[in-house]
C-alpha cells in the first residue's frame, strides 16, 4: 500500500490554499490502496496573523518535527511550500528533513518569489524535488527545479453539477471577497464605493473579509462615513457553506488586488462556479478568467459600472455563461488525476 504524507494548512483562518489542499486531502482519503497522513502547518489563528512571526509560531516547528520522524524512504511526500516570511524558513527546514528520508518528494507553489531563492536550492540535495507550478510565469522563472509541472488551478464542484440561477434581479449585486489590505487594493475599494455614492449607482455593494492593515482600518471607516445604505460591511465568513451562499446572492465579483500580486486565485474559480462575472485587476490569469466578455479589466471606479451597467439587463444569460466558463476549465476530478499521477511519478 502506498503512502502519501500531505504537508500543508488546513486549519485557521480560510484562504485559497487551505481550500484547495482539504479537496486535494478528501480525494486522497477516499482512494483504496493508499494509506494517507496529514501535517497540517497551520499556523495562523486570524487573517492578521498571516505571513508574520511571534515565538509561539517557533516554538511550534518541534511538533512539527516529531509528525516527520516516521516518513519512510519509499514514501511519498507531498508539500505545499511557501515562499515568503516566516513560512519560508520553516518550510525550507521541514523539507531540508524531509529530504533526508525520502526522495519522493513533491512541493506545490500556490504564491511568486521562490525565484528570488534561488540560492537555496543549489545543493545536490534538491535536484530530485518535483515541482507544481501554477502560471505559465512560474514555469518559466522556477529554472533550478528541473522537473516541473503545470497545473492550473481547480475545484471541485460546490453544487455537484446541479447549479441553479436563483440570483434576485431587481438590485445588481457587487461582491468584495478578500481579506483588506493594501495590496489586496483596500483604496481602490473606497473609490469605488465613494463613486457609487455620490453618482446614486443603484448598486448593492458587499465587502467581506478580514483587517489586516492599518492602511485598511482606516479605508473601511471611510466607507461607513460614506453612508450609503447600499453597501454591506460583514465580518470574515470561515464557513465554507456560508461563503458560497454569499456568492449565489451576487452578480459581479470585485477583485482589487495590486496588479500581479496574486498567482492564481481560487476567488476567481469559486466565482465564475456560482455565475458571477470577474471584475478585476490585471493578474497573471486575469485573461483568461475574463474571456469571452463574461468579465472585464478594472481600470477606473466609472469602467467598472459601465461594464455592470451594460450587462444588468441580462442577468440571466451572463451568469450562466461564467457557469459554463467554470464547467469547461475548471474540472477537479481531471486536476486531481494530473496531480495524482506527477506525486506518485507513474506514467
Amino acid at each position: 500500500m502506498k503512502k502519501i504524507i500531505m504537508i500543508t494548512p488546513f486549519k485557521g483562518p480560510l484562504n485559497g490554499v487551505k481550500v484547495l489542499s482539504k479537496q486535494i486531502a478528501d480525494r486522497f482519503l477516499e482512494l483504496e490502496n493508499y494509506k494517507i497522513k496529514l501535517i497540517d502547518t497551520a499556523q495562523a489563528k486570524t487573517p492578521e496573523d498571516f505571513g508574520k512571526f511571534n515565538l509561539k509560531k517557533f516554538k511550534e516547528l518541534a511538533t512539527l518535527y516529531r509528525e516527520l520522524r516516521n516518513i519512510e524512504a519509499d514514501d511519498y511526500v507531498y508539500m505545499n511550500f511557501s515562499p515568503r516570511g516566516f513560512a519560508f524558513y520553516r518550510d525550507y527546514l521541514m523539507l531540508f528533513y524531509v529530504l533526508y528520508k525520502t526522495q519522493n518528494v513533491t512541493i506545490h507553489l500556490h504564491a511568486n518569489g521562490l525565484e528570488k531563492k534561488r540560492k537555496y536550492f543549489s545543493g545536490k540535495r534538491f535536484s530530485k524535488i518535483r515541482c507544481i507550478v501554477i502560471t505559465q510565469n512560474q514555469l518559466q522563472k522556477l529554472t533550478f527545479f528541473n522537473d516541473r509541472f503545470l497545473l492550473p488551478n481547480a475545484l471541485m464542484d460546490y453544487y455537484n453539477g446541479n447549479f441553479e440561477i436563483e440570483k434576485e434581479k431587481r438590485k445588481t449585486k457587487v461582491l468584495f471577497f478578500s481579506n483588506l489590505s493594501k495590496s489586496k487594493g483596500t483604496q481602490s475599494l473606497y473609490e469605488f464605493c465613494s463613486y457609487c455614492t455620490e453618482y446614486n449607482k443603484d448598486v448593492e455593494i458587499t465587502i467581506c473579509g478580514g483587517v489586516l492593515d492599518v492602511f485598511s482600518q482606516n479605508k473601511i471607516e471611510q466607507i461607513k462615513a460614506l453612508h450609503n445604505k447600499n453597501i454591506h460591511i460583514l465580518d470574515p465568513i470561515t464557513d465554507p457553506d456560508q461563503k458560497m451562499k454569499l456568492f449565489e446572492k451576487n452578480h459581479f465579483l470585485l477583485f482589487l488586488s495590486k496588479p500581479f500580486y496574486e498567482v492564481y486565485p481560487l476567488v476567481y474559480i469559486e466565482a465564475l462556479m456560482s455565475g458571477l462575472s470577474v471584475i478585476t485587476t490585471p493578474q497573471y490569469v486575469s485573461p483568461e478568467v475574463i474571456s469571452g466578455n463574461t468579465g472585464v479589466l478594472f481600470t477606473t471606479s466609472e469602467a467598472a459600472i459601465r461594464f455592470i451597467e451594460n450587462n444588468k439587463n441580462d442577468l440571466t444569460a451572463l451568469c450562466m455563461a461564467n457557469r459554463i466558463k467554470f464547467e469547461q476549465f475548471y474540472d477537479f476530478e481531471n486536476y486531481f488525476i494530473k496531480l495524482k499521477k506527477f506525486i506518485l511519478n507513474a506514467d
